[in-house]
């Protein structure tokens, strides 16, 4: 049966999947968006209970150099990653991860988030090879503003952290690992023939796509999964009545009656949105784990952690594709 859910920070009491989502975010030295953890063990759990083993064929739609497909990889499934900007190979994948990267030329189709987001070698994740030892300039100015200063110092001990473990990593025997394949394509044309993924997974991705194609790229995720398989997709829930657009992630906040719409229920659905924003903000686990990346932006919601209210909600939709 389709669904929809609103994710709660009770999905954070898995301390596997997090050892595992942290374990991937330091040997890909990725940062993890505010409600991403909650996303991923949502994603995970609902490919168990799916069904859906380790050699199946899994396409990430929107994928970018998030953290879910090397997860994916790393757990033995062959994963098609979309995304409609192009990608160079991870240097940080080099010796982990079996990636193909063709199929990354130009597209007929243009969206102001390809602007907005590029996948270039200066990435993080992609310039920790040759990460520098610390200029003797911060050294010095960290003398003078000590508090404003702590964060980048300390972002730059975790980088090199994470590229000894990512040393380590290359090292490991990864013959159990699936394959992950690059594709650069829209959602609302996605060149796979129909039902060759046993499964579908979106992080956080179909918000920033065409508003006015949302239900051409549904129906078209929908097309290449096998009949009678599921997709799950994570995207952002407001409260309002109508959809509106968030202009510092440059995505989409969809109502009710439009994830409904996604997610083909007719039927009423229930949303405590107070509730459910109130679970997360008063997590001491999940604001621990707000990424320095928001903590350190004054223009962040999210700035020092002293969160009161979010934005959007993450929310879960359920598809199976009949």
């Amino acid at each position: 049966m389709n669904s929809i859910e609103l994710l709660t920070a009770n999905l954070l009491q898995n301390q596997q999947k997090l050892d595992e989502i942290d374990y991937w975010l330091k040997v890909m030295n990725r940062p993890q968006g505010w409600h991403y953890d909650m996303d991923i063990i949502w994603l995970l759990k609902g490919l168990k209970e799916d069904g859906i083993k380790p050699g199946s064929t899994i396409l990430d739609a929107g994928a970018g150099l998030g953290i879910t497909q090397f997860l994916l990889a790393a757990q033995g499934f062959n994963v098609i990653s979309l995304d409609f900007t192009p990608r160079n190979y991870p240097l940080l994948a080099r010796g982990i991860f079996q990636i193909d990267v063709d199929g990354q030329d130009n597209i007929d189709y243009e969206h102001n988030y390809m602007k907005f987001i590029k996948y270039g070698q200066d990435q993080p994740g992609n310039n920790l090879m040759s990460a520098p030892s610390l200029p003797i300039k911060i050294w010095r100015a960290l003398q003078k503003r000590p508090r404003y200063l702590f964060g980048r110092l300390m972002s730059h001990y975790y980088q090199k952290e994470n590229l000894q473990l990512n040393k380590i990593e290359q090292k490991k025997n990864h013959s159990g690992f699936g394959t992950i394949k690059f594709l650069r394509a829209a959602f609302h044309k996605i060149p796979i023939e129909d039902g060759a993924v046993d499964a579908l997974v979106s992080v956080s991705a179909i918000e920033h796509a065409d508003h006015k194609l949302l239900s051409e790229n549904i129906n078209e995720m929908k097309r290449v999964v096998k009949l009678g398989n599921t997709l799950r997709i994570t995207t952002s829930a407001t409260a309002k009545s109508y959809d509106w657009f968030h202009d510092k992630t440059n995505g989409w906040c969809f109502s009710k009656k439009t994830l409904k719409r996604m997610a083909g229920i007719d039927t009423e659905t229930f949303f405590n949105y107070n509730a459910v924003e109130k679970n997360i903000v008063e997590s001491s686990l999940w604001r621990s784990r707000v990424d320095s990346y928001y903590a350190n932006d004054k223009e962040s919601d999210f700035y020092r952690r002293k969160v009161q209210r979010l934005p959007y909600l993450p929310v879960g939709i359920k598809i199976i594709n009949e």
